[in-house]
């Protein structure tokens, strides 16, 4: 009991501190929190006090966290997910889904297979907002409060919970002006063809059919870091390349782009998972997300 005043008055400094290491910056915790710059900088510097350590390295450009700051930030951090956890299980056990859902996912999958899904989910729950934030890069989910993202291809190990929701093959596919007599009748022939290619495709260098295996080309004529910008430039002829069959669907269905050498495709074949932060497991609006998004993907 003797720990509870000193605790009531650490919690709302430790709650400032989280956002002024998330943001390395007092006047942008101060703008998201609504406090102004001097209280922030009270409650982080009697916080120091407290602990008796200093938590950030401060310099006129920028604010950065020294290693007992990570310590304390990641403490933090667990604290906060947890009331998250506990305060949405209990809304939402009695509620609609409602609030805003956030999402992140690369810009492919956010515009070919998201989208419908993030239409028919605002209908169905108008007491819910979506913000979907497009990106190749893989964000922290906990501290930049994440409820749900959508991973491309095979996980690392952690501690955040994940569904697959589909998995597809890399085929080969050109537009139909590029596809002449049947050729190409095997890869081998794409050596002497346009070829288009992804930045990270370190992993896709050849091909398979059964137990064959044939390179890919090594030069290309385009090389691009976006999935979608590919699927574009096959469309518009620029070349042959190596897309995920899910991606380019439509394209394929509308007779825009031709799936070339079939039997072949690129291993291992790629992954798609729902990522969930254990603190947003239970909150109705992820539940009900990821349902219509598994319903979706089994269509």
């Amino acid at each position: 009991m003797s720990d509870q005043p000193a605790l009531a008055a650490e919690l709302p400094r430790l709650l400032v501190f989280a956002e002024v290491a998330r943001r390395r910056s007092f006047s942008a915790a101060a703008q998201a929190l609504g406090l102004s710059r001097s209280t922030v900088s009270h409650h982080v510097a009697a916080l120091e006090q407290a602990l008796d350590t200093r938590l950030l390295e401060r310099s006129s450009r920028a604010v950065r966290t020294t290693s007992e700051g990570e310590r304390v930030l990641a403490a933090a951090e667990a604290i906060l997910a947890e009331w998250v956890e506990a305060r949405e299980a209990l809304v939402d056990g009695r509620t609609e889904p409602r609030g805003t859902l956030v999402l992140t996912a690369p810009d492919v999958v956010a515009e070919r297979t998201l989208a419908p899904v993030i239409a028919a989910f605002v209908r169905a729950y108008p007491d819910c907002a979506v913000d979907l934030r497009v990106t190749a890069h893989n964000l922290d989910l906990i501290r930049d409060h994440i409820d749900l993202a959508i991973r491309a291809g095979p996980l690392p190990d952690s501690e955040l919970g994940a569904r697959l929701l589909v998995e597809t093959d890399h085929i080969l596919l050109a537009a139909p002006s590029l596809i002449r007599d049947g050729s190409p009748r095997d890869p081998s022939e794409l050596d002497r063809a346009p070829w288009l290619d992804h930045r990270a495709r370190r992993r896709y260098a050849s091909v398979t059919r059964g137990e064959q295996t044939l390179p890919l080309p090594a030069r290309a004529t385009v090389v691009v870091d976006s999935a979608a910008a590919l699927a574009a430039l096959a469309v518009r002829g620029a070349g042959f390349a190596l897309l995920p069959e899910l991606l380019v669907r439509s394209e394929l269905e509308r007779g825009e782009l031709v799936h070339v050498c079939p039997g072949w495709c690129a291993l291992p074949t790629l992954s798609l998972h729902a990522v969930i932060p254990s603190p947003r497991r239970r909150a109705a609006k992820v539940q009900r997300f990821v349902a219509m998004l598994v319903a979706a993907f089994a269509d």
